[in-house]
């Protein structure tokens, strides 16, 4: 009767009492472990009534069949354990603890840090309550931020968090209705800066700026207005206390989003975010595309920890690799910078090989064909062949750009372009030419690559082909 009633209380009383919805964000097994304690006694009651069973049918105790039948037992905890050792195995894993070390240290002193749920937000509350990491910086939770008792933590606690709303206020707040409307910011006050350049508020010399002024829509239940041509819905309570304390704070403390948040959830002020590594930054200025280069290099190289990135015996999850995909953005956009605006190739070709150094792809693979491609490119454009040569190699032996014409196309350019191999780019480009429907790259890419062999015959069936699938491409007028 008591593990019966285990059995009940951690499993089906469980699931009526919380009554969750259908579908949930994640597999929610670990609610239920008790039952499961419970059903693994039952196991065990039944293997050993099975085992007396079976010394009864016989007539003289046989004592090696309990032994045979004791192994026989254990083997399918051991089948389980050594199928799965090596995904379960967190051996030499530092992504949790070196993330939120980097996601904290991406931040300047007393700076406000907002998170987006639990996987970047509980790893860094244990740096800082735990170990002591940059206890300086505030981690605002999004998901909790949608609640009374959490935003009087953040009002009341150090360190604080400046809120102008009274207690009375926070606790009843709610959704607010809200129809698409410019919403601004003030820009700090004049003479509000630091002796640090890189922590001033103050925009550079060259920029105009008022602060911040964007179009704010509704964020939840929205639709669109027939007579004005806007957006009606409400704003959630998260998005009212973003914008209160970007207001409250005027610019005294540096306000940051970690990158792993959506852009739904930073209501529109994309364009007054500036990427630092892992965090975005917010500025009273228009940023664009800009990106601090000094800074953003100290994060990258010098301050992030990328512990056994490159150890292929360590194993890391789908998601896990999702989410440092995020350090490539950072590495790239540095590369950028130096190779496309510095003209500094070999400053360029020396992040291009760091990247790869702490995070190779055949530990932590590319999740996204196309980036795969640029990387390739850029090292053949910053000097480097053999690692351009060995990311194209690497494509396809993965199943990258598998059922894509345009970007085996564009691979067969390269084949072409950067190593002068014309017979292998054909035999790329050939074989997606069998298709019912004809793709305008690859006539594209076929008519290039026939032109630089002298086939003028070939060159202009192609040419033909392109022209006829795609007239008035900037591609067909080149040719």
């Amino acid at each position: 009767f008591g593990v019966t009633a285990l059995f009940i209380m951690t499993g089906l009383a469980i699931i009526i009492y919380l009554n969750q919805d259908d579908p949930q964000p994640r597999e929610r097994d670990y609610s239920y472990v008790g039952s499961f304690f419970a059903f693994a006694i039952w196991i065990g009651i039944g293997a050993s009534a099975l085992l007396e069973k079976m010394t009864e049918w016989f007539k003289k105790p046989k004592p090696y069949l309990a032994m045979t039948m004791v192994v026989l037992f254990l083997a399918v905890p051991l089948n389980l354990l050594l199928a799965n050792y090596h995904e379960h195995n967190r051996t030499g894993n530092y992504v949790a603890w070196e993330y939120s070390y980097n996601l904290l240290n991406s931040c300047e002193q007393d700076g406000i840090l907002f998170t987006n749920g639990d996987n970047d937000t509980f790893p860094l509350w244990y740096l800082q309550e735990v170990e002591g990491v940059r206890k300086d910086v505030r981690v605002v939770n999004l998901s909790l931020l949608n609640t009374p008792w959490y935003i009087m933590q953040l009002k009341t606690q150090e360190p604080k968090v400046k809120i102008r709303l009274s207690d009375d206020v926070i606790a009843n707040i709610g959704l607010v209705p809200w129809e698409e409307r410019e919403y601004s910011i003030p820009g700090p006050d004049p003479g509000m800066q630091t002796d640090k350049p890189q922590t001033s508020a103050v925009a550079p010399a060259d920029t105009e700026y008022a602060g911040i002024r964007f179009d704010l829509k509704p964020t939840i239940a929205r639709r669109r207005n027939p007579n004005t041509g806007k957006l009606t819905g409400g704003l959630k309570v998260q998005d009212l206390m973003i914008l209160e304390i970007l207001q409250a704070n005027r610019w005294q403390k540096s306000v940051y989003f970690a990158v792993t948040i959506a852009p739904s959830n930073k209501l529109g002020l994309d364009d007054y975010l500036r990427m630092d590594g892992q965090v975005f930054k917010v500025l009273p200025y228009k940023v664009g595309n800009a990106i601090d280069a000094p800074l953003l290099y100290d994060n990258m190289i010098n301050k992030y920890r990328y512990t056994n990135l490159n150890d292929p015996n360590v194993n890391y999850s789908e998601n896990v690799r999702r989410l440092l995909q995020n350090y490539r953005s950072g590495f790239l956009q540095l590369v950028y910078y130096y190779g496309q605006q510095q003209h500094d190739n070999e400053k360029a070709l020396e992040v291009l090989k760091f990247m790869d150094e702490h995070l190779p792809d055949a530990v932590i693979p590319n999740t996204y064909a196309e980036l795969y491609l640029q990387i390739a490119q850029l090292y053949a454009q910053y000097g480097d062949s053999t690692m351009a040569r060995h990311y194209l190699e690497n494509f396809f032996e993965h199943g990258r750009g598998e059922g894509d014409p345009v970007v085996n196309a564009r691979v067969a350019g390269y084949w072409s372009d950067i190593f002068d191999e014309n017979d292998r780019a054909l035999s790329i480009l050939l074989p997606l030419t069998t298709g019912l429907q004809q793709n305008a790259y690859v006539s594209y890419e076929l008519s290039r690559l026939y032109l630089k062999e002298g086939d003028l015959e070939k060159a202009e069936e192609w040419i033909n082909s392109l022209a006829s699938l795609a007239p008035n491409a900037q591609e067909t007028q080149q040719l």
